[in-house]
């Protein structure tokens, strides 16, 4: 068990914070505005990995509290067992690899997060069938943890997270075994409409990174949470 499972053994819906900067002294500089608050997940955003490279999952991990993880969005397309050993190396708990990938590759990669006891995500970005997916990857490689994810060029025609209540709804209905993390523009009224769809990591970015008070902005999703 992984130290994202081992939080939600504990609780349940996990807040993630999305540090989608690409340079490492804003992600820090945010973190620092939040401290104190009850972040349960930081990410170190795909944007952040690629300017400043897997570095900054250290940088970010000396910078967080120790009873919050840190998660690499780390993307993996190829290679798994290579880049989920970089991450975990540089201090991540968790790490992300693509849906939409060969089988083979996120073998791989559960593999040695198994060893690492890091925690897979499988990020259903670009995803076209995406029941039929979480089937085959929960019940064929036994994948735990699974993404749904409004990517921001999709947010910027349109898409929100009301496009994806039904199929949220139809996952927890389907698949209540598997952890359910949602992402994608997602501001304070839309957390109660996920904790009521059972989501259990609530992925946070824009709302609060963007905001002109990020830590008022935490506070506010962090009550909605907690209610």
């Amino acid at each position: 068990m992984g130290k994202v499972l081992e939080l939600l053994s504990r609780r349940k819906p996990l807040l993630q914070v999305a540090l989608d900067f690409t340079r490492l002294e804003e992600a820090a500089r945010l973190v620092n505005s939040l401290s104190g608050l009850d972040v349960d997940i930081y990410e170190v955003g795909t944007p952040l990995i690629k300017s400043e490279g897997v570095k900054a999952v250290g940088v970010i991990k000396s910078l967080v509290p120790a009873a919050s993880a840190v998660y690499a969005d780390m993307k993996i397309c190829d290679v798994g067992s290579l880049e989920v050993s970089l991450a975990h190396e540089a201090g991540a708990d968790a790490v992300s690899v693509i849906g939409a990938t060969d089988n083979a590759v996120i073998e791989s990669a559960f593999n040695e997060a198994l060893k690492r006891n890091v925690d897979l995500v499988v990020d259903l970005i670009g995803v076209r069938e995406i029941i039929a997916r979480i089937e085959e990857l929960s019940k064929g490689l036994g994948i735990k943890v699974f993404e749904i994810h409004i990517g921001i060029d999709a947010q910027r025609k349109g898409l929100g997270i009301a496009s994806v209540k039904d199929l949220i709804a139809e996952v927890k209905r389907r698949y209540p075994q598997i952890i359910l993390a949602v992402a994608g523009g997602i501001k304070k009224d839309d957390v109660k409409i996920l904790k009521q769809l059972g989501v259990d990591i609530v992925i946070v970015g824009g709302y609060i990174t963007r905001s002109s008070d990020p830590r008022k902005a935490a506070e506010e999703i962090i009550a909605e949470l907690r209610k």
